[in-house]
This record gives C-alpha cells, structure tokens and sequence, in this order.
C-alpha cells in the first residue's frame, strides 16, 4: 500500500537513525516533504538528503533542552510555513540501573523523562494551535515496548 503524501509537511524527531529514519524514508518515497529532526548525528540524514535534496530538510535541536525543545516547531513553520504531522519518535535508553547511586540515578531519569516524555508533550502543546487553525493535522506519538515491559526504570 502507498500513501500519497504529495503537499504534505511531516514533522519527524529523532529521525536520524532506527525507526525515525525509517519513518524518514518512508514518508518522502510517498510524496511528503519531511523536516527531519535530530539531535547530534545527522550522517544517515546526509545520505537520504542526496536522494531527496527538494523535500528533506535536517533540523538540529537537543530536545534534552526545554529552550532548544521550543525552537524546533517554529524553525520548521519559518521554513516550511505549514506543518501537516508531527511524528514523535525521538527517545534515550540510558543505562541506569536501580543500584547507581541516587544523584546519578535521578539525573539519568531527568535526562529520560526530558526527551522521552516532556519535549513530546510541548512538542503537542505547541502544534496543536497550528492544527485548529489549519482545521487540520495528524499527531503520532510513538514509544517503545520497553515502558510496557519495564526493561528499565525510566524508559518510556
């Protein structure tokens, strides 16, 4: 089954490897343009740009930063005009277990929930007004099967 996606504005994080570059992928071979997020590797990114020089555009934002985290919907709509979908996929797994010591512990938890769960929600927070004004817009959230599983403490 193809999408067709032509005059669609995708909005992917973490879209520089894994599922998010997947996603990347699959959106622009069904016609979207994609704003790609990432934070610091954008070599898979680079790649995908030479196939797609018209309709991909990386753009770089640490989401562990709130004041990063605001700038990205407004980078894109200044570049884009338009957002259509946002797709958040971006997230950390770190390594942290119970028995670490407690400071360590809680900045990893921080550092987790940061990424994995409050850029997600002020990502939300700052598209939806676009989208009621637009009457349009599709949000996608998407998480691992670790927060179900409980593989780790804070990865959601």
């Amino acid at each position: 089954m193809k999408l067709d996606l032509n005059n669609k504005i995708v909005l992917i994080t973490g879209a520089s490897r894994g599922i998010g570059l997947a996603t990347c992928k699959a959106m622009l071979d069904s016609g979207a343009k994609v704003a790609a997020h990432y934070n610091s590797n954008n070599q898979h990114l680079n790649e995908l740009l030479t196939q797609f020089p018209l309709k991909l555009v990386p753009f770089q934002c640490n989401l562990s930063k709130i004041e990063e985290a605001k700038l990205l919907i407004p980078m894109v709509l200044k570049h884009f005009k338009k957002i259509d979908v946002i797709v958040n996929n971006a997230g950390i797994a770190l390594n942290s277990p119970l028995e670490s010591e407690t400071d360590k512990w809680l900045t990893d938890w921080n550092l987790t929930m940061q990424v994995n769960l409050n850029s997600m929600g002020l990502l939300c927070k700052m598209i939806v007004p676009h989208f009621i004004e637009n009457k349009e817009g599709i949000v996608i959230n998407i998480s691992s099967r670790a927060g179900f599983r409980g593989d780790t403490s804070a990865y959601l």
